[in-house]
């Protein structure tokens, strides 16, 4: 066990559980939570990478797929049965992460002090991330969590449109009147201010954030309020549609994954 590692606790350092959220159905790509990328499922990837980092004291699934559950068992997870109303299209991660919480707490020996949210078809997580989060909680005590995103500036609000229901016609998603306050406005990219997305890989927060998560900021309220971030190579992200799994597979080869090695 690496030095980072012998820091969890075992050690009398914080209790750590994993979440791994994922549910049966899907629409714009079906299985997306089994979906095979270099030739495993994806959620192998998350587990993978909880397991490698050595710091995570239990791991949980929180589903209602028999198929999820059966891929997953091999990694000694404890499962969290999903009711029907929290795994329908209209249903809120957010309110998923409330029902976990709560089953943990009151079936575990011991209450955890972080938790790291972990999705079924987020692949681009790595063990050596996770531990540079927990050790950013650490240095950081007012920090509510740690999660991981790429700078993307061709994404940038300068650059978003939408429709217009009234006229029909393309305008700026938000009125240059109101972004002038903030930013440069330019046909440049690189002449705003960078701009980050949030790809969703993982979050490691603490307890207290997630016990007051319909308190908190959106769109993601499992994050909390204050929010660390580990900057990622782009192409990262939760696979919701066909032309991301390319993409990501691109990440993972990237660094050093392959269908038959995995680099750690």
């Amino acid at each position: 066990m690496n030095e980072r590692a012998s820091r969890g606790s075992s050690a009398g350092g914080p209790r750590l559980c994993a979440i791994l959220f994922g549910r049966e159905g899907s629409v714009a790509l079906p299985g997306k939570n089994v979906q095979h990328i270099l030739g495993r499922p994806s959620l192998h990837y998350p587990l993978m990478a909880a397991r490698a980092s050595q710091i995570v004291d239990d791991v949980y699934v929180s589903t209602d797929s028999r198929e999820i559950l059966n891929l997953a068992r091999p990694f000694g997870v404890k499962e969290i049965h999903r009711p029907a109303h929290l795994a329908t299209n209209d249903a809120l991660l957010e309110d998923a992460v409330v029902h976990a919480l709560r089953t943990i707490e009151q079936t575990a020996a011991s209450r955890a002090d972080w938790y790291l949210i972990l999705l079924c078809n987020a692949v681009t997580v790595l063990p050596d991330c996770i531990r540079q989060a927990a050790d950013m909680l650490r240095c950081d005590p007012t920090a509510d969590s740690v999660t991981t995103g790429s700078k993307l500036n061709m994404f940038s609000p300068v650059r978003a449109r939408r429709l217009d229901p009234a006229t029909g016609l393309l305008v700026n998603y938000v009125p240059s009147e109101v972004l002038g306050r903030f930013v440069t406005i330019s046909c440049d990219r690189d002449r705003s201010e960078d701009c980050y997305f949030c790809d969703n890989s993982f979050t490691l927060v603490r307890r207290e954030a997630l016990a007051r998560i319909h308190e908190n900021q959106g769109p993601f309220k499992w994050m909390g309020n204050r929010i660390r971030f580990i900057e990622q190579v782009p192409g990262g992200g939760d696979v919701d549609v066909a032309w991301q799994v390319p993409v990501v597979e691109w990440w993972l080869q990237q660094h050093g994954f392959t269908e038959t090695k995995v680099p750690y």
